[in-house]
């Protein structure tokens, strides 16, 4: 039996695969900030899902930039006390079989890459926005070589008067910081269609570094966006290429991760 997770920001996911095709069982519980608590809870977690049943393999997906070998994460801003704590160790300590980890975002992707919205197109972007944004570029249905991670939300754009990370003004996180509440209970039609100006800006930019055939969009957020205007937005910034990829939200949903992590230890 294999397991999967997904650790973002907010909120894990944990579940289990027996065919290595399909996820089962999935459990939902918050990220605790202190890492202490979080290999605690995520341990514990694991022991859940599996009930008892003999565990063959771990990989799964936590927020952040990893080391080269993937073994510990270099720097997290939503988790960091996450940061420079031997992960994989503990995790392989704890139970005793292979462990594969990745950037969460990444993950997601290689997950809605393969199986979920991008699986018919060889060049895929996908960008999450949740409480921060992330992203990955995948091809042929791999995470892209990188020397240490994707982050396109920290890629520093301008917007009305303000400069600053792309994440620092369009993610959950802004929408609460900008507009005092989530943005599930955001409903001011001027607001939406200022965030929709800010998402345009980062997912032209990966549209120009990347050149995606089809762009796929994950995260809370995402859920709450109008991808038709979206896409005439776009088509006003981009003049370079003569069409825009596909645009098109992810399929997978909160699975994307799981089922990420469980394409990874399927390409081991």
């Amino acid at each position: 039996m294999l397991v999967v997770f997904d650790v973002g920001g907010t909120g894990c996911r944990v579940a289990i695969s027996e065919d290595g095709k399909s996820v089962a069982k999935m459990i939902k519980i918050s990220t605790p900030k202190n890492f202490n608590e979080g290999f605690k809870l995520l341990k514990k977690t694991i022991l859940e899902v599996a009930n008892g049943e003999q565990i063959s393999a771990i990989a799964g997906g936590i927020a952040g930039v990893w080391d080269r070998n993937k073994t510990a994460l270099i720097k997290s801003p939503n988790l960091p006390d996450w940061e420079n704590k031997p992960i994989k160790k503990k995790l392989e300590m704890e139970f005793r079989v292979p462990v594969i980890l990745e950037n969460d975002a990444a993950v997601e992707g290689l997950g809605e890459a393969c199986l979920g919205a991008g699986r018919k197109y060889q060049i895929v972007a996908y960008l999450c926005v949740g409480t921060g944004i992330g992203g990955a570029r995948i091809v042929d249905g791999n995470i892209d070589h990188k020397t240490w991670g994707f982050e396109p939300g920290h890629q520093i754009i301008y917007h009305e008067g303000q400069v600053g990370y792309w994440e620092d003004l369009a993610s959950g996180k802004a929408i609460e910081k900008i507009y005092k509440m989530k943005a599930e209970d955001l409903t001011d039609p001027k607001a939406w269609e200022q965030e929709l100006i800010t998402l345009a800006i980062g997912i032209s930019n990966a549209i120009a570094f990347w050149s995606p055939q089809i762009i796929v969009l994950g995260g809370s957020v995402i859920n709450k966006i109008d991808i038709e205007e979206l896409k005439v937005i776009l088509k006003q910034q981009n003049l370079m290429y003569p069409e825009l990829p596909k645009i098109v939200k992810g399929e997978l949903g909160e699975k994307a991760g799981l089922y990420g992590a469980l394409e990874l230890l399927n390409k081991q």
